[in-house]
């Protein structure tokens, strides 16, 4: 399953019953269906957005707004969940699934999203080495970079370089 579905399925009763119906809708396909499902698409986008807010709305613990500022401090280090909870002083597997209720990432997604983040700035405002910029942003070595930058961009570092650089 999808994150995307996993989301879905945990926000609401009603995003799941309108993802069901998509569903269904999909596979009893008829000469309604195309209107159907674009009916359903934009009910469900708007169920998400309506969750989405709601969420938003709810006041963020001051420690996991502390414990996210950490991360983007110290992204490039070897940061382990219990690291980052010690910091904040809460338990590592309640710091794990608030960061991810609250931010919708997990703590691993959410750093390798800054570690990407720091090296597309890079690349484009400077000529150092990938490898150094690799290294930089907190990475093991320069083929995990380029493995992992390539899968968040859709192309690697050296293409991004010169696609960017001179805009």
């Amino acid at each position: 399953e999808s994150k995307f579905n996993q989301t879905v399925i945990q926000n609401s009763i009603e995003l799941n019953q309108l993802t069901g119906r998509l569903y269904r809708e999909f596979y009893e396909a008829d000469e309604f269906s195309a209107l159907t499902i674009e009916g359903l698409m934009l009910e469900i986008i708007a169920e998400f957005l309506r969750n989405a807010v709601k969420t938003a709305k709810e006041s963020t613990p001051k420690w996991l707004l502390q414990a996210r500022d950490f991360i983007n401090e110290e992204f490039s280090r070897n940061l382990t969940i219990e690291i980052i909870a010690a910091t904040v002083e809460v338990h590592p597997t309640h710091l794990a699934r608030e960061f991810r209720r609250y931010f919708k990432l997990t703590i691993g997604d959410f750093i390798r999203q800054r570690r990407i983040e720091y090296a597309c700035r890079r690349i484009v405002n400077s000529n150092a080495p990938l490898s150094e910029i690799s290294l930089e942003a907190g990475f093991y070595d320069q083929s995990h970079f380029t493995r992992i930058f390539k899968k968040a961009t859709g192309m690697t570092p050296v293409i991004y370089r010169k696609t960017f650089q001179n805009c």
